[in-house]
């Protein structure tokens, strides 16, 4: 067993006693943010409990359903001393792996130890928690930086908003942010993009094409963010300012594209519409309560552009530290041969 802490850019600190594979995993995800040593101070402690074999933790018979961020067969045991159970199905978790949680102490149990990433969901469902406390929400999207501002993409599925972020930052080797789910909120003043750590898929034909490597397989890839970052030698932002956004909208059979900086007046409802999209909010953990997001802050401090079309045609110009959304302010769309 090993103490290790984790810490999420200061918002929240996680002290966690587990194997050593365990803080493999946990830095294969948390990348940079794993720390050896235990933490004076930390909001949260995570303790791994070894086999839960012939442990008599929970009566299945008392166990109900609850909604929770992105797994929504989170099940839950309330005791008398209101310590909460919980695994969720949809993962791949099932009563093989048990989470308890009483106040801000976790413990969890395994039985087989085939799927050790139980202690990435734990600190993923923490992180969000404390994010959403400190009213950030979420976004359907993919974002990349230059190290001191984001460009958050985000757009309907399919719309090439993961495949522009991949290109950008290895043709370009802008830092990654975040793909698919990242949390926006404003701190002091600034809107930050706050990065959740999924997997990375990515296409081998689209390496192909964009001539980066040479996979030996069509089929798609999937990253650890650790394994991304350096496989590709680049680094990655967890916390940092937006700089704007660009709704993505993908078109195979157009030859152009076409680019539309969009007034405020219409931004609230073009973001608070793709946000909205698949998130539900239970609290399997009881971490946290209601929530409300500032749509209406966001689109008007944050500028928006549409891009439609060719997307590559845009971004193989496109430069964040030169690029200015307000330069493209006009009535007509511009189109980009």
């Amino acid at each position: 067993m090993v103490n290790i802490h984790l810490n999420y850019s200061n918002i929240v600190k996680i002290n966690i006693q587990c194997t050593e594979e365990q803080a493999s995993i946990l830095e294969n995800y948390f990348y940079g943010q794993v720390c050896p040593g235990h933490y004076t101070g930390a909001n949260f402690q995570i303790t791994y409990k070894g086999n839960i074999k012939n442990r008599n933790i929970v009566n299945p018979e008392k166990w109900q359903q609850c909604d929770s961020f992105r797994n929504p067969s989170y099940i839950c045991f309330d005791t008398i001393n209101k310590t909460r159970v919980a695994y969720a199905n949809d993962q791949g978790f099932n009563s093989k792996h048990i989470v308890v949680k009483k106040g801000n102490e976790f413990c969890f149990f395994d039985e087989e130890r085939s799927k050790d990433t139980i202690i990435v969901a734990i600190c993923r469902e923490i992180v969000i928690r404390q994010l959403l406390h400190f009213n950030f929400f979420p976004m359907h999207s993919s974002s990349f930086s230059d190290g001191n501002n984001a460009i958050v993409l985000f757009g309907s599925r399919k719309s090439g908003k993961s495949s522009t972020m991949i290109y950008e930052i290895i043709t370009k080797k802008y830092h990654l942010v975040a793909n698919d789910i990242q949390f926006v909120g404003k701190v002091n003043g600034k809107w930050l993009c706050a990065s959740i750590p999924y997997d990375i898929t990515v296409g081998g034909d689209f390496l192909n094409a964009i001539k980066i490597g040479t996979p030996s397989t069509k089929e798609k890839i999937r990253y650890t963010p650790k394994q991304f970052c350096e496989i590709f030698n680049v680094k990655q932002d967890c916390l940092i300012p937006i700089k704007g956004m660009i709704n993505t909208r993908l078109d195979l059979t157009a030859q152009d594209v076409k680019v539309s900086f969009i007034p405020e007046e219409q931004r609230e409802d073009i973001y608070q519409n793709q946000s909205r999209e698949n998130w539900s909010f239970g609290d399997p953990y009881k971490l946290d309560g209601d929530f409300k997001f500032d749509y209406q802050t966001l689109a008007k401090d944050i500028p928006l552009l549409c891009v439609q079309g060719q997307l590559l045609n845009f971004f193989k110009k496109f430069d964040i530290k030169s690029f200015s959304f307000q330069s493209l302010q006009t009535d007509n769309d511009q189109e980009l041969q």
